[in-house]
């Protein structure tokens, strides 16, 4: 089975961040902000309460800056107003606008509260050095991840031996996923199976969650 067979096609990288959310002088707190590609809210159920959710066009280095923010967060930080869709505010040292408030529980992947486009250069970083991304993907019915470990495991092998420079030191390895994305609330088969793979210089972990 190829990797498209093995997991479900929307995949998901993020990166993570603390910055200030900005609304007024002194107004000033941190969030818990996942920077995250448009499919996270296809893969988890990321139903908006209001406006929409991040878009691939978002993505594009000359995009407008937006955010999807939680609902806590438009709760408590925008007085629940139903204006917020379009209000632009500061995020760390950015203006973003807001697109979307998401609905009450929905947190992913890990007690997020604002969601902002990743956009990533494929030349901003030299071999082997860069952020650490996390990629989520969802297990094909059937599989397992037993069948995920021993997919990645002979990948890892094949580009060990055509990337020798680059990939001869990577190793696959899967292991269960504590999911805290969706809230007290959530139902475990409401998402399903989720890999999540962190990619280090010289290990690939690959975490699986139920």
């Amino acid at each position: 089975a190829s990797c498209d067979e093995l997991m479900r096609f929307d995949w998901i990288s993020a990166g993570d961040a603390a910055p200030n959310l900005i609304l007024s002088k002194g107004d000033d707190h941190s969030v818990q902000v996942a920077e995250i590609t448009p499919s996270a809210f296809r893969v988890a159920d990321g139903t908006p309460l209001m406006g929409r959710v991040l878009m691939e066009a978002d993505e594009r280095p000359v995009a407008p800056s937006v955010a999807v923010i939680g609902y806590d967060v438009w709760r408590r930080r925008f007085g629940s107003d139903p204006a917020v869709l379009g209000r632009t505010v500061q995020l760390g040292t950015e203006h973003v606008t807001v697109v979307g408030v998401m609905r009450e529980g929905f947190a992913f992947p890990i007690a997020h509260d604002v969601w902002t486009p990743l956009r990533l250069a494929n030349d901003a970083h030299a071999p082997r050095s860069g952020p650490a991304i996390s990629v989520f993907g969802l297990l094909a019915p059937g599989e397992t991840v037993d069948t995920a470990q021993a997919e990645l495991t002979a990948i890892g092998q094949r580009l060990a031996r055509e990337q020798p420079a680059t990939h001869a030191q990577l190793r696959p390895h899967v292991a269960p996923y504590a999911r805290q994305d969706a809230g007290p609330s959530a139902d475990n088969d409401e998402i399903g199976m989720f890999a999540s793979i962190y990619f280090f210089a010289v290990a690939l972990l690959v975490l699986i969650c139920s």
